[in-house]
């Protein structure tokens, strides 16, 4: 048997010791259900991860339903939003990003991050597949390119970070009505 130091002995207490008393983060083996006792988690930030779990996973119905859940119950964070983006975008479908965009501009009329937000799904659905911005260009009767650009005249309060993005917009999409 080997000898064990003193400093050695001790530590090797104090760890097994303490992990008697840490709770173990728990996961289910479908991967439906994950309870994290050790970080004491609120639900809707486990089911974020969740979401996420199944989009990096390339489970793309089920990231968008979950995400869809979270932005009913709290419309007004911009993260869940943001989160949704990625899977729709991951689809390639930028015209229901728009969508989603302005869906959470007309509940959160008052924060400039959703007006950014949209002109910016905007920007990228003008640049990108034309088919895409012809079929939201039907379906909402709203040209990408101008409303992007009266999105960030119309911003209720000009930040920092918003004011200097706006002259680079303006050069943007002036050259590209030129084309």
């Amino acid at each position: 048997m080997k000898k064990t130091k003193r400093r050695d002995f001790l530590k090797q207490f104090f760890w097994g010791s303490a992990l008697l008393y840490v709770n173990p983060i728990t996961f289910s083996t479908s991967g439906k259900v994950i309870t994290d006792k050790a970080n004491n988690l609120p639900t809707d930030e486990i089911t974020r991860k969740q979401a996420l779990t199944y989009f990096y996973k390339k489970e793309y119905k089920n990231a968008e339903n979950l995400f869809n859940k979270l932005i009913s119950v709290h419309p007004d964070k911009i993260s869940y939003y943001d989160g949704l983006r990625k899977v729709l975008g991951a689809q390639n479908r930028i015209s229901d990003i728009c969508v989603l965009y302005a869906e959470g501009l007309k509940k959160n009329q008052d924060n400039p991050v959703f007006y950014d937000r949209y002109a910016r799904a905007l920007t990228a659905l003008s640049g990108g597949n034309k088919i895409q911005r012809s079929k939201y260009e039907q379906e909402t009767g709203i040209d990408p390119v101008d409303y992007s650009l009266k999105l960030y005249i119309d911003l209720p309060v000009l930040e920092f970070p918003f004011t200097s993005r706006i002259p680079q917009f303006y050069r943007k999409f002036r050259n590209l009505h030129r084309k």
